[in-house]
């Protein structure tokens, strides 16, 4: 397994978590999380930005973000350079006709 962190979050689960969390913001609806204070009253809510709300459901599927950045990065970097090479050998092919 090239790219293990990537396998842990490729499921259909992930999808439909993916699509349930595109749904409640569609539907104005915020996840927060409780700020503690020093009084009850004095604690407030603050809105999980995109990437927190990324990184929590990436930690539910037991995946370190960091290593999913990481392996996205070199994953798409392999892909890039078989592209470069693909385009070489085809650039070649036609010269030589």
């Amino acid at each position: 397994m090239i790219y293990p962190e990537l396998e842990k979050i490729k499921t259909k689960q992930k999808q439909i978590i993916d699509s349930f969390i595109e749904f409640i913001q569609e539907e104005g609806i915020t996840l927060c999380v409780v700020v503690e204070r020093e009084s009850i009253a004095q604690d407030s809510h603050e809105a999980l930005s995109e990437l927190e709300l990324g990184n929590l459901v990436l930690k539910y599927f037991g995946a370190d973000p960091k290593r999913v950045e990481y392996e996205r990065r070199a994953l798409l970097q392999s892909l890039e350079q078989r592209l470069i090479a693909n385009s070489t050998i085809t650039q070649i092919e036609e010269t030589d006709k």
